[in-house]
């Protein structure tokens, strides 16, 4: 039997925001090489991963990885940020937050 697959996304620290005013600063991508060496630490630690798109990207994998990894597993049904104390320190620097998104309002099972 397989284990039903989980997903989260992990929010990565903004990028430089030279010319870019305030409102906009926050959603400045990280330079390309951080976001990939993130995402790479998440594949090797048996995750698949989403493309980065803008400051985030999607981790999928077994509750037994997540719960490996981050010491809990996504709850189900409800939104959810996933502890950081695990992470490498040269990950984490470069790490918001790892979120469970609830699950859209509409849809098969919402009426």
């Amino acid at each position: 039997m397989t284990e039903e697959q989980q997903s989260a996304q992990v929010v990565l620290r903004h990028g430089p925001s030279v010319g870019t005013d305030e409102v906009r600063a926050a959603e400045a991508p990280p330079p390309a090489e951080v976001a990939d060496q993130v995402a790479s630490w998440f594949q090797a630690k048996g995750f698949d991963t989403g493309p980065i798109v803008g400051i985030s990207f999607a981790i999928s994998g077994p509750a037994s990885l997540f719960e490996l990894v981050f010491g809990t597993t996504p709850a189900l049904g409800r939104s959810l940020e996933l502890p950081l104390t695990t992470l490498a320190d040269d990950v984490v620097e470069h790490v918001d937050a790892v979120i469970v998104p609830p699950p859209p309002d509409f849809g098969p099972g919402n009426p």
